[in-house]
């Protein structure tokens, strides 16, 4: 049975502690600590077994913060039921759950609305899709831009599903490669070997736990 294949059974049969379960905390938590989210793992766990969480009397939570790990369990779902497909429908439709539904705040930046068109029809044309072409994919993606806010989650979800689509492990950015990840990111077009290394690690790392469920 695949990766996916499992995630889809342990998600139809509830399955706890499944790696079902376990992705979308630990996607969760570290995609939006990423973009500078506050709560912690274990909150972020409690939210999703819960829809409740613990706080100490110091803690300031933005209700941002929670919306932002809801609505990530969301688009998880949402790439899971469609993982044979990429268009800027689909796009937009990821970014409309992490946005919490708001079309006004959805629209794609009109400057970039060609770019994003041809950015998927060039992938899309590409045959046997490797880790190198979806690593590649999204970094243009984060060049382009095309939503005000939250590329970078989106981005990160369309990489982990294209993943799954073309039958490679998936791998998931945690918060202790995060300034590697960023600065290996940020380097991309003149050392684009330290990127595509970081998430081969992230790969192996990421089999290693999909073998224990």
């Amino acid at each position: 049975m695949s990766i996916y294949e499992n995630l889809l059974n342990e998600r139809k049969n509830g399955v706890q502690n499944g790696l079902y379960h376990y992705i979308q905390i630990i996607f969760s938590y570290n995609s939006n600590k990423i973009n500078g989210n506050k709560l912690s793992q274990v909150q972020t766990s409690q939210i999703y077994e819960n829809n409740s969480f613990g706080i100490n009397s110091a803690q300031i939570i933005k209700v941002n913060d929670i919306l932002d790990i809801k609505s990530h369990f969301l688009a998880f779902d949402f790439i899971l039921d469609n993982v044979d497909i990429l268009d800027t429908k689909f796009i937009k439709e990821i970014y409309k759950k992490l946005r919490y539904f708001d079309d006004e705040i959805c629209s794609c930046q009109e400057s970039t609305k060609d770019l994003l068109n041809e950015l998927v029809f060039e992938y899309n044309a590409k045959k046997n899709i490797n880790l190198n072409d979806i690593i590649e994919f999204y970094y243009k993606f984060q060049c382009i831009k095309p939503y005000f806010k939250d590329s970078g989650r989106l981005g990160r979800l369309l990489m982990f599903k294209e993943c799954l689509r073309a039958g490679i492990t998936p791998f998931i950015i945690d918060e202790e490669n995060m300034t590697t990840y960023l600065q290996a990111l940020a380097d991309f077009k003149c050392k684009k070997f330290e990127l595509i290394d970081t998430c081969m690690i992230l790969q192996e790392e990421f089999a290693k736990v999909a073998e224990k469920f």
